[in-house]
């Protein structure tokens, strides 16, 4: 009878020490990543006044007759519109930024619906009087005294 071998020189690593190194290695990566990504870290984020105020500004706001979205890129796009006919709207959109209690808008793009007139181009601030976490009262030249609500 001929003998025939039924494995070759590889089996044993193959089988026994390939898998003693890879599954243990996998399984430490693993435990890594979970570890790493639920760290904190070493230094609390220490916030300047006008960064916390300009978290806290970000967000959709309104007043019933219009919407003014403030996006964390300091960009900016606003949509107003009268209660009465006939109706007219305005839009506009461009960067914003807050210092000192003072929001300042640049529009970069304005339209208007109804109505030849166009909110200006060019910067605009108006003095946040109050801010909480849904209402914010601004005053200011375009603004006179106007309460908006945080929209979720």
């Amino acid at each position: 009878m001929n003998e025939r071998t039924l494995s070759s020189a590889q089996t044993f690593w193959m089988k026994f020490v390939f898998p003693a190194t890879w599954i243990p290695m996998f399984g430490l990566g693993t435990v890594a990543l979970f570890l790493a990504g639920c760290g904190h870290r070493s230094t609390p984020e220490v916030l300047t006044a006008d960064e916390r105020l300009h978290r806290t500004l970000t967000g959709t706001w309104t007043n019933g007759a219009g919407l003014l979205v403030l996006e964390l890129d300091g960009s900016y796009w606003e949509q107003w519109s009268t209660r009465t006919s006939p109706t007219r709207i305005w839009a506009s959109e461009g960067l914003w930024s807050a210092t000192n209690d003072v929001l300042v808008f640049t529009c970069t793009n304005s339209r208007s619906w109804g109505t030849t007139n166009r909110l200006p181009e060019g910067t605009e601030s108006a003095r946040i009087v109050s801010i909480g976490d849904r209402t914010l009262l601004l005053s200011g030249s375009a603004y006179q005294t106007s309460s908006l609500t945080r929209k979720y």
